[in-house]
């Protein structure tokens, strides 16, 4: 199997998987008009792409299935727990900005402004993802084309 082979097959079966969870979970929790609906599936898409991606990042750093696992809880914990205390702590200003630098605190803003508005406003959110998902994908590639010089 080729190296940009892995790379496709293991975005797709970890982006089809976050889709499908998030859809799902979306569907049961949130009655949302079609606008939001499809501002949700979007949302969902750019978070699932970047989940992916951690993935490949967790899969090319880690020398072992533990140390794997370990890199896995670590990210999912900083991914939780970012989002969750800003919530919290309503934070604003500059902590609000660097809460931003975990792409889970744009998904979990634009998530709670689409239940709680007929009319959210979560371009925002949209553009953080975005250049998340761009930066951390080029970021990816980089590293693999270093590697590949350097072995």
């Amino acid at each position: 199997m080729t190296k940009s082979g892995y790379v496709l097959q293991k975005i797709f079966v970890g982006f089809i998987g976050g889709c499908l969870s998030a859809v799902l979970t979306a569907f049961c929790y949130f009655r949302l008009s079609i606008n939001n609906t499809l501002l949700m599936l979007a949302l969902i898409i750019l978070s699932a792409f970047i989940a992916a991606l951690m993935g490949l990042f967790i899969g090319k750093f880690s020398e072992s299935l533990m140390v794997g696992v370990v890199y896995i809880k670590i990210v999912m914990i900083i991914f939780m727990a970012v989002p969750l205390v800003s919530y919290l702590v309503e934070t604003n200003g500059l902590i609000s900005v660097i809460c931003y630098f975990v792409p889970s605190s744009a998904v979990f803003e634009g998530i709670m402004k689409l239940a709680n508005s007929d009319k959210p406003m979560i371009a925002k959110d949209m553009y953080i993802l975005m250049a998340h998902c761009i930066t951390w994908f080029v970021l990816y590639l980089l590293i693999s084309k270093w590697n590949k010089k350097h072995s």
